[in-house]
Protein backbone atom coordinates (compact mmCIF):
# COMPACT_ATOMS: atom_id res chain seq x y z
CA UNK A 1 0.00 0.00 0.00
CA UNK A 2 1.23 3.51 -0.78
CA UNK A 3 0.12 6.94 0.27
CA UNK A 4 -1.96 8.75 -2.40
CA UNK A 5 -3.19 12.31 -1.83
CA UNK A 6 -3.15 11.84 1.91
CA UNK A 7 -5.06 8.54 1.96
CA UNK A 8 -4.13 4.90 1.65
CA UNK A 9 -4.35 3.73 -1.93
CA UNK A 10 -7.07 1.04 -2.19
CA UNK A 11 -6.70 -2.23 -4.05
CA UNK A 12 -9.56 -2.17 -6.54
CA UNK A 13 -7.97 -4.64 -8.99
CA UNK A 14 -5.00 -7.00 -9.14
CA UNK A 15 -2.89 -8.10 -12.10
CA UNK A 16 -4.08 -11.55 -13.16
CA UNK A 17 -2.17 -12.38 -16.32
CA UNK A 18 -0.47 -11.07 -19.44
CA UNK A 19 -1.60 -11.91 -22.97
CA UNK A 20 1.36 -12.13 -25.35
CA UNK A 21 -0.44 -10.11 -28.02
CA UNK A 22 1.45 -6.98 -29.14
CA UNK A 23 -0.52 -3.87 -30.07
CA UNK A 24 0.35 -1.07 -32.48
CA UNK A 25 -0.01 2.68 -32.09
CA UNK A 26 -0.22 4.42 -35.47
CA UNK A 27 -0.87 7.97 -34.26
CA UNK A 28 0.93 9.46 -31.29
CA UNK A 29 -2.26 10.96 -29.80
CA UNK A 30 -4.90 8.33 -30.60
CA UNK A 31 -4.88 5.56 -27.98
CA UNK A 32 -8.23 3.75 -28.04
CA UNK A 33 -7.04 0.56 -29.70
CA UNK A 34 -8.27 -2.23 -27.43
CA UNK A 35 -11.93 -3.18 -27.12
CA UNK A 36 -14.15 -5.92 -25.68
CA UNK A 37 -17.68 -6.98 -26.65
CA UNK A 38 -18.00 -10.39 -24.98
CA UNK A 39 -16.71 -12.32 -22.00
CA UNK A 40 -14.24 -14.44 -23.93
CA UNK A 41 -12.18 -12.19 -26.21
CA UNK A 42 -10.21 -8.97 -26.30
CA UNK A 43 -9.73 -7.13 -29.61
CA UNK A 44 -6.79 -4.94 -30.55
CA UNK A 45 -4.91 -3.31 -33.42
CA UNK A 46 -1.64 -4.84 -34.59
CA UNK A 47 0.10 -3.38 -37.64
CA UNK A 48 -2.53 -3.36 -40.45
CA UNK A 49 -4.83 -5.90 -38.77
CA UNK A 50 -7.42 -6.17 -36.04
CA UNK A 51 -6.86 -9.20 -33.83
CA UNK A 52 -9.06 -11.31 -31.55
CA UNK A 53 -7.27 -12.79 -28.53
CA UNK A 54 -8.82 -15.44 -26.29
CA UNK A 55 -8.69 -14.31 -22.67
CA UNK A 56 -8.63 -17.92 -21.44
CA UNK A 57 -5.97 -19.38 -23.76
CA UNK A 58 -4.08 -16.33 -25.04
CA UNK A 59 -4.40 -17.58 -28.62
CA UNK A 60 -4.88 -14.91 -31.29
CA UNK A 61 -6.50 -14.80 -34.72
CA UNK A 62 -6.77 -12.05 -37.32
CA UNK A 63 -10.27 -10.62 -37.79
CA UNK A 64 -9.51 -7.91 -40.38
CA UNK A 65 -6.59 -7.45 -42.75
CA UNK A 66 -6.76 -3.81 -43.77
CA UNK A 67 -5.45 -1.67 -46.62
CA UNK A 68 -4.35 0.92 -44.06
CA UNK A 69 -2.84 1.19 -40.60
CA UNK A 70 -5.83 1.89 -38.33
CA UNK A 71 -5.83 4.92 -36.04
CA UNK A 72 -9.00 3.79 -34.29
CA UNK A 73 -11.06 0.67 -33.69
CA UNK A 74 -14.19 -0.35 -31.84
CA UNK A 75 -16.13 -3.56 -31.18
CA UNK A 76 -19.76 -3.52 -30.06
CA UNK A 77 -23.15 -5.13 -30.76
CA UNK A 78 -21.52 -7.86 -32.85
CA UNK A 79 -19.60 -5.53 -35.20
CA UNK A 80 -15.96 -4.53 -35.43
CA UNK A 81 -14.99 -1.29 -37.17
CA UNK A 82 -11.54 0.11 -37.95
CA UNK A 83 -10.76 3.62 -39.21
CA UNK A 84 -7.81 4.97 -41.13
CA UNK A 85 -5.84 8.15 -41.91
CA UNK A 86 -7.69 8.98 -45.16
CA UNK A 87 -11.28 8.55 -43.92
CA UNK A 88 -11.21 4.77 -44.55
CA UNK A 89 -13.57 2.55 -42.60
CA UNK A 90 -13.79 -1.25 -42.69
CA UNK A 91 -16.63 -2.99 -40.83
CA UNK A 92 -17.24 -6.70 -40.25
CA UNK A 93 -19.64 -8.82 -38.27
CA UNK A 94 -17.60 -10.47 -35.53
CA UNK A 95 -19.41 -13.80 -35.33
CA UNK A 96 -19.23 -14.89 -38.96
CA UNK A 97 -16.70 -12.27 -40.17
CA UNK A 98 -19.10 -11.14 -42.89
CA UNK A 99 -17.92 -7.94 -44.60
CA UNK A 100 -20.37 -5.10 -43.98
CA UNK A 101 -18.60 -2.04 -45.41
CA UNK A 102 -15.24 -1.09 -46.87
CA UNK A 103 -14.69 2.41 -48.18
CA UNK A 104 -14.26 6.07 -47.30
CA UNK A 105 -16.74 8.29 -45.48
CA UNK A 106 -15.36 11.70 -46.44
CA UNK A 107 -12.96 13.96 -44.60
CA UNK A 108 -9.40 13.33 -43.50
CA UNK A 109 -8.22 11.28 -40.49
CA UNK A 110 -10.80 9.18 -38.67
CA UNK A 111 -9.87 9.80 -35.04
CA UNK A 112 -12.40 7.60 -33.24
CA UNK A 113 -15.32 5.24 -33.84
CA UNK A 114 -18.20 4.25 -31.56
CA UNK A 115 -21.09 1.82 -32.12
CA UNK A 116 -24.25 2.20 -30.04
CA UNK A 117 -27.89 1.13 -30.15
CA UNK A 118 -30.72 3.61 -29.78
CA UNK A 119 -34.44 3.85 -30.58
CA UNK A 120 -33.78 3.94 -34.33
CA UNK A 121 -31.34 1.01 -34.29
CA UNK A 122 -27.57 0.64 -34.46
CA UNK A 123 -25.53 3.77 -35.10
CA UNK A 124 -21.86 4.34 -35.93
CA UNK A 125 -20.33 7.62 -34.71
CA UNK A 126 -17.24 8.79 -36.64
CA UNK A 127 -15.03 11.64 -35.40
CA UNK A 128 -12.93 13.18 -38.14
CA UNK A 129 -10.31 15.87 -38.64
CA UNK A 130 -12.67 17.59 -41.09
CA UNK A 131 -14.36 19.19 -38.04
CA UNK A 132 -17.33 16.82 -37.96
CA UNK A 133 -18.91 13.95 -36.09
CA UNK A 134 -20.77 11.87 -38.67
CA UNK A 135 -23.49 9.43 -37.63
CA UNK A 136 -24.33 6.41 -39.82
CA UNK A 137 -26.96 3.68 -39.53
CA UNK A 138 -25.67 0.11 -39.35
CA UNK A 139 -25.45 -2.05 -41.34
CA UNK A 140 -26.71 0.11 -44.24
CA UNK A 141 -24.18 2.96 -43.66
CA UNK A 142 -26.87 5.50 -44.56
CA UNK A 143 -25.82 8.86 -43.13
CA UNK A 144 -28.18 9.81 -40.31
CA UNK A 145 -26.67 13.10 -39.09
CA UNK A 146 -23.59 15.33 -39.28
CA UNK A 147 -22.51 17.49 -36.34
CA UNK A 148 -20.29 20.41 -37.41
CA UNK A 149 -17.61 22.14 -35.33
CA UNK A 150 -14.84 24.72 -35.62
CA UNK A 151 -12.05 22.23 -34.85
CA UNK A 152 -11.00 18.68 -35.60
CA UNK A 153 -13.01 16.24 -33.50
CA UNK A 154 -11.04 13.59 -31.63
CA UNK A 155 -13.68 11.55 -29.79
CA UNK A 156 -17.37 11.17 -29.09
CA UNK A 157 -19.34 9.05 -26.63
CA UNK A 158 -23.06 8.40 -26.27
CA UNK A 159 -25.20 7.32 -23.35
CA UNK A 160 -26.47 3.74 -23.39
CA UNK A 161 -29.74 4.78 -25.09
CA UNK A 162 -28.02 7.20 -27.54
CA UNK A 163 -30.06 10.10 -26.09
CA UNK A 164 -27.01 12.07 -24.94
CA UNK A 165 -23.77 12.65 -26.81
CA UNK A 166 -20.55 14.29 -25.68
CA UNK A 167 -17.68 15.22 -28.00
CA UNK A 168 -14.15 16.61 -27.65
CA UNK A 169 -11.64 17.88 -30.18
CA UNK A 170 -8.69 20.18 -30.83
CA UNK A 171 -9.82 22.82 -28.33
CA UNK A 172 -10.44 22.98 -24.56
CA UNK A 173 -14.22 22.69 -25.12
CA UNK A 174 -16.44 19.73 -24.22
CA UNK A 175 -19.69 19.67 -26.21
CA UNK A 176 -22.91 18.15 -24.85
CA UNK A 177 -25.75 17.21 -27.22
CA UNK A 178 -29.26 15.86 -26.79
CA UNK A 179 -31.05 13.68 -29.34
CA UNK A 180 -34.02 15.15 -31.22
CA UNK A 181 -36.35 13.81 -33.89
CA UNK A 182 -33.96 14.98 -36.61
CA UNK A 183 -30.52 14.44 -35.07
CA UNK A 184 -28.61 15.99 -32.16
CA UNK A 185 -28.96 19.47 -30.66
CA UNK A 186 -26.11 21.14 -28.73
CA UNK A 187 -27.12 22.01 -25.17
CA UNK A 188 -23.84 22.93 -23.45
CA UNK A 189 -20.23 23.90 -24.12
CA UNK A 190 -18.05 23.24 -21.07
CA UNK A 191 -14.41 24.10 -20.32
CA UNK A 192 -12.34 22.69 -17.47
CA UNK A 193 -8.90 22.18 -19.04
CA UNK A 194 -6.43 24.21 -21.09
CA UNK A 195 -5.34 21.90 -23.92
CA UNK A 196 -7.12 19.73 -26.50
CA UNK A 197 -9.63 17.07 -25.51
CA UNK A 198 -8.58 13.49 -26.32
CA UNK A 199 -11.39 11.20 -25.16
CA UNK A 200 -14.69 11.04 -23.29
CA UNK A 201 -17.11 8.48 -21.80
CA UNK A 202 -20.52 8.09 -20.14
CA UNK A 203 -21.32 6.24 -16.95
CA UNK A 204 -23.71 3.27 -17.11
CA UNK A 205 -26.73 5.40 -16.15
CA UNK A 206 -26.15 8.17 -18.67
CA UNK A 207 -26.00 10.73 -15.85
CA UNK A 208 -22.32 11.59 -15.61
CA UNK A 209 -19.72 11.93 -18.32
CA UNK A 210 -15.95 12.29 -18.26
CA UNK A 211 -13.49 13.92 -20.64
CA UNK A 212 -9.69 13.76 -20.60
CA UNK A 213 -7.20 16.22 -22.03
CA UNK A 214 -3.70 16.37 -23.39
CA UNK A 215 -2.84 18.69 -20.46
CA UNK A 216 -3.29 15.75 -18.05
CA UNK A 217 -6.73 16.75 -16.75
CA UNK A 218 -9.64 14.31 -16.47
CA UNK A 219 -12.92 15.92 -15.43
CA UNK A 220 -16.33 14.40 -14.63
CA UNK A 221 -19.57 16.37 -15.01
CA UNK A 222 -23.19 15.74 -14.04
CA UNK A 223 -25.31 16.39 -17.15
CA UNK A 224 -28.29 17.46 -14.99
CA UNK A 225 -26.39 20.47 -13.64
CA UNK A 226 -23.53 20.75 -16.16
CA UNK A 227 -21.27 21.25 -13.15
CA UNK A 228 -18.03 19.35 -12.47
CA UNK A 229 -18.29 16.46 -10.03
CA UNK A 230 -14.55 15.84 -9.69
CA UNK A 231 -11.32 16.81 -11.43
CA UNK A 232 -8.08 14.81 -11.61
CA UNK A 233 -4.73 16.23 -12.67
CA UNK A 234 -1.78 14.16 -13.96
CA UNK A 235 1.70 15.22 -15.02
CA UNK A 236 1.32 13.42 -18.37
CA UNK A 237 -1.28 13.62 -21.18
CA UNK A 238 -4.43 11.53 -20.68
CA UNK A 239 -5.39 9.49 -23.75
CA UNK A 240 -8.27 7.20 -22.78
CA UNK A 241 -11.12 7.16 -20.25
CA UNK A 242 -13.74 4.45 -19.59
CA UNK A 243 -16.54 3.75 -17.09
CA UNK A 244 -17.48 0.26 -15.95
CA UNK A 245 -20.98 -1.10 -15.79
CA UNK A 246 -22.85 -1.26 -12.48
CA UNK A 247 -22.51 -2.56 -9.81
CA UNK A 248 -18.70 -2.33 -10.09
CA UNK A 249 -18.90 1.50 -10.25
CA UNK A 250 -15.38 2.19 -11.51
CA UNK A 251 -13.78 4.63 -13.90
CA UNK A 252 -10.33 4.35 -15.37
CA UNK A 253 -8.22 6.78 -17.32
CA UNK A 254 -4.86 6.12 -18.90
CA UNK A 255 -1.85 8.37 -19.13
CA UNK A 256 0.18 8.26 -22.34
CA UNK A 257 2.74 5.97 -20.71
CA UNK A 258 3.19 3.78 -17.64
CA UNK A 259 0.12 4.53 -15.48
CA UNK A 260 -3.62 3.78 -15.50
CA UNK A 261 -5.78 5.41 -12.82
CA UNK A 262 -8.62 3.24 -11.46
CA UNK A 263 -11.19 5.30 -9.55
CA UNK A 264 -14.00 4.30 -7.19
CA UNK A 265 -16.92 6.44 -8.41
CA UNK A 266 -18.79 5.87 -5.12
CA UNK A 267 -15.91 7.61 -3.32
CA UNK A 268 -14.17 9.85 -5.81
CA UNK A 269 -11.19 10.35 -3.49
CA UNK A 270 -10.22 6.65 -3.73
CA UNK A 271 -8.10 5.61 -6.67
CA UNK A 272 -5.54 2.93 -7.40
CA UNK A 273 -2.61 3.48 -9.75
CA UNK A 274 -1.94 0.53 -12.05
CA UNK A 275 1.75 0.87 -12.85
CA UNK A 276 3.01 -0.92 -15.93
CA UNK A 277 6.18 -2.87 -15.19
CA UNK A 278 9.36 -2.57 -17.25
CA UNK A 279 12.70 -0.85 -17.56
CA UNK A 280 11.56 1.67 -20.17
CA UNK A 281 8.47 3.78 -20.75
CA UNK A 282 5.46 1.58 -21.46
CA UNK A 283 3.32 3.24 -24.12
CA UNK A 284 -0.36 2.52 -23.49
CA UNK A 285 -2.42 1.78 -26.62
CA UNK A 286 -5.81 1.67 -24.88
CA UNK A 287 -7.86 0.42 -21.96
CA UNK A 288 -11.23 -1.30 -21.62
CA UNK A 289 -13.42 -3.24 -19.20
CA UNK A 290 -14.98 -6.64 -19.74
CA UNK A 291 -18.74 -6.05 -20.32
CA UNK A 292 -19.54 -7.22 -16.77
CA UNK A 293 -16.51 -5.26 -15.47
CA UNK A 294 -15.01 -8.24 -13.64
CA UNK A 295 -11.77 -7.70 -15.58
CA UNK A 296 -10.00 -4.78 -17.20
CA UNK A 297 -7.35 -4.67 -19.89
CA UNK A 298 -4.41 -2.41 -20.68
CA UNK A 299 -2.85 -2.53 -24.14
CA UNK A 300 0.92 -2.16 -24.41
CA UNK A 301 3.22 -2.43 -27.40
CA UNK A 302 4.37 -5.93 -26.43
CA UNK A 303 1.36 -7.36 -24.57
CA UNK A 304 -2.12 -6.86 -23.15
CA UNK A 305 -2.23 -6.78 -19.35
CA UNK A 306 -5.21 -8.41 -17.62
CA UNK A 307 -6.44 -7.28 -14.19
CA UNK A 308 -9.11 -8.89 -12.01
CA UNK A 309 -11.47 -6.45 -10.33
CA UNK A 310 -12.16 -7.13 -6.64
CA UNK A 311 -15.76 -8.11 -7.34
CA UNK A 312 -16.56 -9.15 -3.76
CA UNK A 313 -15.73 -5.69 -2.44
CA UNK A 314 -17.42 -3.92 -5.34
CA UNK A 315 -20.71 -5.79 -4.88
CA UNK A 316 -21.05 -4.97 -1.19
CA UNK A 317 -22.57 -1.56 -1.87
CA UNK A 318 -24.26 -0.14 -4.96
CA UNK A 319 -23.62 3.40 -6.12
CA UNK A 320 -25.91 6.01 -4.64
CA UNK A 321 -27.11 8.40 -7.33
CA UNK A 322 -30.35 10.30 -7.61
CA UNK A 323 -31.62 10.11 -11.19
Amino acid sequence: MVLLDGAWEPTLARQASKLDQPTSIHHWQLRDLVSCDDAGSIYSVYKNTTVRCSIATGKSSIVQTLRFNPNCMTVDHGYIAAGGPSSQIDIKKVKDEEDVYSGQVGGIINNSLRIAEGPIGLLLFVCNNDETIKVFSLPSMDQYATLEFQESMNYSAVSHDCHWLVGVGDSPAVYLYEATATGYRRTQELKEYSDVGMCCAWDSKGVRFAAASQDGTTCVWDRRTSKPVVRFKCSAPCRSVKFSTAPMDLMMFAEETNVVHLVDIRKWNQQQLLRMQGNSEAEISGVCFLPDATKLFVGLKDAIMVYDVDTVARRRFSEGSLI
